[in-house]
């Protein structure tokens, strides 16, 4: 429902920020509509809340310690965040292998890459995770 929901505002050619919105929008509270008549001629509507996941890991900034953080899971394989103490870096993946990366102050968006290292911890430029976490 979610990737259904996020090709739809992609396909309306909505500029990038108001793509931006309805995507954290539509993640901050997913909505699924139910609706049945019933015998009795009524409907029924049921609202479902997403559940965010926050994971334990141990991140570092290559080539530094490792240190104490949390994988905060807005959408498996689509939306996430690392939180470090004192800062917060958010990726999204379009779903093409494409993975971008936002750090504070900028507020930009910048493409990363992925990879995979000997001690099999997932990194995202010069940013890397070690724990287990889902992927998709």
């Amino acid at each position: 429902m979610v990737r259904a929901a996020r090709q739809a505002v992609v396909r309306s050619g909505a500029p990038e920020a108001a793509r931006e919105w309805l995507w954290r929008a539509g993640n901050a509270l997913l909505i699924g509509l139910m609706v049945g008549v019933s015998g009795g001629g009524g409907v029924g509507v049921g609202v479902a809340v997403a559940q965010v996941q926050r994971i334990p890991l141990r991140c570092r900034f290559a080539p530094g310690p490792w240190q104490a953080c949390v994988m905060r899971i807005e959408a498996v394989g689509q939306r996430w965040s690392l939180e470090l103490p004192g800062q917060q870096i958010d990726f999204r993946h379009d779903g093409t292998g494409k993975v971008e990366m936002q750090r504070p102050p900028s507020g930009r968006w910048s493409p990363v890459p992925s990879r995979w290292t000997e001690e099999q911890a997932l990194c995202w430029g010069e940013v890397c995770a070690l724990g287990q976490f889902p992927l998709d």
